[in-house]
């Protein structure tokens, strides 16, 4: 649910109950569980980004276009500090756009991103990368489901060595070129 405000969280026998309101209404749901995140705000505070001419937005973050440059064209921000997707490997892909603008042909930029993975890290981790089946049928592809639960996955030596055999890993693929598309893993080290 996106776009909702929580009110209350009560505990009940076994599980929570969390009252939230949605587009004016109010909703109970029960859960087994509730994480409280507190979110993410680039640490800018005291940087003296102003002095250098260098932009940010309302919330603190560096401004930059889509070769990641600042205000001051020779001035780069990357990762969490330019207000962009928030996940662990994006860094790494912002590196590998500034670098291209610095020694290479300078034409990767952020809407060339295609499949920079995204991690949740809970027990075990959940990791995504592309394109999620409803993404891929939307964009009106073709697509089989690949899925296969991890303790049935004899190559995955890992899994058996830490005795975690919990999870599944879900590929999406084109079902007229055998390309994958997607993919979402809960298991250990996704």
């Amino acid at each position: 649910m996106t776009g909702a405000r929580v009110l209350e969280v009560s505990d009940g026998m076994g599980h929570a109950t969390v009252t939230y309101e949605q587009d004016g209404v109010k909703h109970d749901i029960d859960v087994d569980a509730v994480l409280a995140a507190a979110g993410r705000r680039p640490a800018t505070v005291n940087l003296g980004l102003e002095a250098a001419g260098v932009r940010t937005t309302n919330r603190g973050a560096v401004e930059v276009g889509e070769y990641l440059r600042t205000s001051q064209p020779h001035i780069y921000a990357l990762g969490d500090v330019n207000g962009g997707p928030q996940f662990t490997y994006v860094s790494p892909d912002d590196s590998r756009i500034v670098l291209d603008q610095l020694v290479g042909e300078g034409r990767r930029n952020t809407a060339d991103r295609v499949a920079v993975p995204n991690t949740l890290f809970i027990t075990p981790p959940l990791a995504t990368v592309g394109l999620t089946e409803k993404q891929a049928r939307t964009a009106g592809r073709r697509v089989w489901i690949a899925s296969q639960p991890v303790a049935e996955i004899i190559a995955m030596p890992r899994a058996y060595a830490v005795e975690e055999t919990r999870g599944v890993m879900r590929f999406v693929l084109d079902a007229d070129t055998d390309e994958i598309l997607g993919a979402a893993l809960l298991s250990v080290d996704a």
